[in-house]
């Protein structure tokens, strides 16, 4: 598609004459490659893989994007309208490792564009096993197991300024009736919270800096299961 973004100011009269210019759509390319760790997924298996452009604008704004892999691992998606988008693979095995562009780590960041699209991504796959956090959560009085959920978030701050951008890092995982919990997360360090209610508006930097507050801290590496228990 073509697309145009203008800045114009109306006062008390008509504004007549407006010439709006139109631009071609960016493009994203680059190629997709499995680490050293575990035995990499089959050529079929890769066929039916992609990557994805997820876009956070609202309303009219929305728009996703698809590439699918080539055989040799390059993608290439085009027509892209500026707007903020999250990057990440369609692939039903495996874990993101890290997304560089340009020499830049932009893994778990929004990819912000506004006239130029980025050449040679390069998305870096594992198919080492993911970390694994589980344990068991002690009700407060009156609470029903059924309507408590632990809120898994990472502890580095710099992700809560935009946390869309890590959405693979925040889980919310209902609480089972046994009072257990488990769930599957990227390396890293992690915060867990116990609460009465399953929503995703949470997501938002004033909410995630309270619940930070009363939050027990979890570290967990690829392949590792972390037992922890969490309090109402």
């Amino acid at each position: 598609p073509l697309w145009a973004s203008e800045q114009i100011s109306v006062g008390d009269h008509d504004v007549t004459g407006l010439v709006v210019g139109l631009n071609q759509g960016m493009e994203i390319n680059g190629r997709l490659r499995f680490d050293d760790r575990g035995t990499p997924p089959s050529s079929q298996l890769l066929l039916r893989a992609g990557v994805q452009l997820m876009s956070l604008e609202m309303g009219a704004q929305v728009r996703n994007y698809t590439s699918q892999l080539q055989p040799d691992g390059t993608f290439r998606i085009g027509g892209i309208v500026p707007g903020r988008y999250v990057m990440f693979p369609s692939l039903p095995v495996g874990n993101v490792v890290a997304i560089m562009a340009g020499g830049e780590n932009i893994t778990d960041t929004l990819i912000d564009r506004t006239a130029a699209g980025l050449n040679n991504v390069e998305v870096i796959m594992s198919m080492a096993p993911p970390g694994t956090i589980e344990g068991r959560v002690q009700l407060a009085p009156g609470d029903i197991s059924d309507q408590v959920f632990v809120r898994v978030f990472p502890t580095d701050r710099r992700l809560w300024q935009e946390p869309y951008g890590a959405f693979r890092r925040y889980k919310t995982v209902r609480v089972n009736p046994d009072l257990t919990y488990t769930t599957t997360v990227p390396a890293g360090e992690y915060f867990l919270v116990a609460v009465a209610e399953g929503g995703q508006e949470w997501m938002e930097l004033p909410t995630i800096e309270a619940l930070a507050k009363t939050a027990v801290r979890a570290k967990v590496a690829d392949g590792e299961t972390v037992v922890m228990e969490v309090r109402r």
